[in-house]
């Protein structure tokens, strides 16, 4: 994905802007690169063509459409030429520009360019288009598929696009503003959706969610596969029917009347104990950047007062506190997240009270991730206090990939009954010099009831597919970075 974006997209840039092949030929490329990125991705067709296209910003694929490209370019050569520094130039575009729309106006009347280039239809115009052909009557069928129009003023030439209007000095952000304000309205399109668009509504807040997308970076291979159709609910479960209403839809395991993904990965209670292996992870690592910045534990899964709440950690450093409690809800939309945060500020505000008596200043701090890798920003302003903006970044980044793949873990042991376990991202000269090893180290890979119940891991890298004998995805997947990089 990343090579088409970097290395053939822009190879078409010329064609596009000479209007070289219809836009029909461009939309037949991209049913083709459509169907090979979704298998890039694992998806299967009925996934939403919104989570291809949406913006990177938003958390999204944000791979360009052809025939869009090919439209944008079109109308940012029209308007580089009518807004070009050179006035010479510029005098002779708007000579052809007059020329072209009269070629389309009826004899006798005068010729609106500002009309003809916005694609309009006025009653000055022949019903049938001329037979001329060039820049600016590409420009305007551009213009009319994108919905953009034009505003001429006297040497103040303008394009309009919904709330957004790109003036002359502005000319070199015209193709990245009208692209990204497509994208992020196929994402908006795509968040209104009632059930791919869940997860989508969570990603929107922190792109950092989706990194993985560019560079593959704490992602193996087994957790590409699963993420993404994860992530657009089209994971092949008995919830997730879409056909044959009277089909039992009750969990394979535990009996429960609806088996959806937010069940298996966070409430089903055959996976209780890998839902607080999970959740330890999180505990342990915060607890080992604070202390590498100086804060004490006060308790960690204990009362620290007579109130008898067990925070997971309260660390303290001075006079100031922080009481941090980890929670793990499934992306159903943003809501989700201010109501698990509002919880345990509810939750904790007696504590709260409690060490005021000892502690000048204490916060509660609810750190929230979504069960499918989603970070939630409002951590940002509690970790910045125990921790460096750079290692806040790699943590977000490591937490994301790793409750990604605690989840896959979950959801396999629950069609296969076989137990998984995640790759162990781990280095332990840097990670140690950088605070991120926490005291519990081995816990990341599980504890001893996992390591005997599990098979060794394939650590083979000729087998990218991650697929053992019996159709069992493998446990550990290919380290992004080797010879068979995903993205």
């Amino acid at each position: 994905m990343d090579a088409l974006r970097t290395f053939v997209y822009p190879a078409l840039n010329f064609q596009m802007r000479n209007g070289q092949y219809p836009k029909g030929d461009w939309s037949r490329v991209d049913e083709v690169v459509r169907a090979d990125i979704k298998r890039v991705l694992d998806l299967p067709s009925e996934a939403s063509n919104e989570y291809l296209y949406g913006a990177r910003s938003e958390g999204l694929c944000g791979i360009p459409i052809a025939a869009e490209e090919s439209d944008l370019a079109l109308i940012d050569g029209a308007f580089k030429l009518l807004t070009s520094n050179d006035e010479k130039l510029r005098r002779m575009a708007d000579e052809d520009l007059v020329e072209s729309a009269s070629s389309r106006t009826k004899p006798g009347r005068r010729p609106d360019p500002q009309s003809f280039l916005s694609g309009l239809v006025t009653e000055d115009m022949r019903e049938r288009s001329s037979q001329v052909s060039d820049c600016w009557t590409k420009g305007r069928q551009a213009s009319q598929r994108m919905g953009v129009k034009w505003i001429l003023q006297e040497d103040a030439p303008s394009i309009v696009y919904g709330d957004v209007t790109i003036r002359a000095h502005e000319r070199q952000r015209l193709l990245r503003t009208l692209r990204l304000k497509k994208q992020m309205e196929r994402g908006e399109t795509l968040r209104q959706k009632p059930v791919q668009g869940r997860v989508p509504d969570c990603l929107v807040e922190s792109p950092d969610s989706s990194h993985f997308l560019q560079t593959g970076e704490f992602m193996s291979f087994a957790d590409w596969r699963f993420v993404h159709r994860a992530r657009l609910q089209l994971v092949p479960l008995n919830g997730h029917r879409r056909y044959g209403g009277d089909q039992d839809k009750s969990c394979r395991r535990c009996a429960f009347a609806n088996e959806c993904l937010a069940h298996v990965i966070g409430q089903c209670n055959v996976h209780a104990v890998l839902r607080q292996k999970r959740h330890d992870v999180y505990v342990d690592r915060i607890e080992a950047t604070a202390r590498n910045r100086g804060y004490g534990v006060v308790g960690k899964n204990q009362a620290v007062d007579d109130s008898g709440l067990r925070p997971d950690l309260v660390v303290s450093k001075g006079d100031k506190a922080l009481i941090i409690d980890v929670t793990v809800p499934f992306e159903n939309r943003r809501e989700a997240f201010e109501s698990a945060r509002t919880r345990k500020e509810e939750k904790y505000a007696a504590l709260k009270t409690s060490l005021r008596s000892r502690y000048r200043e204490v916060k509660i701090a609810p750190i929230v991730v979504g069960a499918l890798g989603t970070w939630d920003p409002n951590n940002n302003k509690f970790l910045r206090g125990i921790t460096t903006g750079a290692f806040l970044k790699k943590m977000k980044r490591l937490v994301t990939c790793e409750t990604i793949a605690w989840s896959r873990c979950m959801y396999m042991e629950h069609l296969s009954g076989r137990i998984q376990r995640p790759y162990r991202w781990y280095r332990p000269e840097v990670d140690r010099a950088e605070g991120m090893v926490a005291p519990a180290e081995t816990r990341l890979l599980g504890e001893e009831e996992i390591g005997r119940a599990s098979p060794e891991p394939s650590t083979s890298r000729g087998h990218p597919g991650g697929v053992e004998r019996g159709g069992v995805e493998s446990l550990i997947g290919v380290r992004p970075g080797s010879d068979s990089e995903l993205s």
